[in-house]
């Protein structure tokens, strides 16, 4: 299966979805990680500046969750993603 590849406004990450997966290298570091797609989406659009505001909402819409469960999934997330050196640090 071919996936697609896309760049985003974060010139060190690039992600490639196969299905339901997602490959995120970061050239930064050299790293490279496994996401469920719905994950990739979140991350391209947080290295796109989106407001969490807009996060949330996305997350409502995408997966049928409550604001309440997005808010925290968001969180969680955020976290990670902070973690992992894929965001930055003051990404809120």
């Amino acid at each position: 299966m071919v996936g697609r590849c896309q760049k985003n406004s974060s010139p060190s990450l690039l992600f490639q979805f196969w299905g339901e997966e997602c490959v995120v290298y970061n050239a930064l570091s050299g790293d490279t990680h496994l996401l469920p797609a719905p994950h990739g989406e979140i991350l391209q659009l947080i290295t796109q500046d989106v407001r969490e505001e807009a996060l949330i909402d996305h997350l409502i819409t995408g997966c049928a969750v409550s604001h309440g469960e997005a808010v925290e999934l968001s969180r969680s997330l955020v976290k990670n993603y902070k973690k992992l050196g894929l965001i930055d640090p003051l990404w809120n």
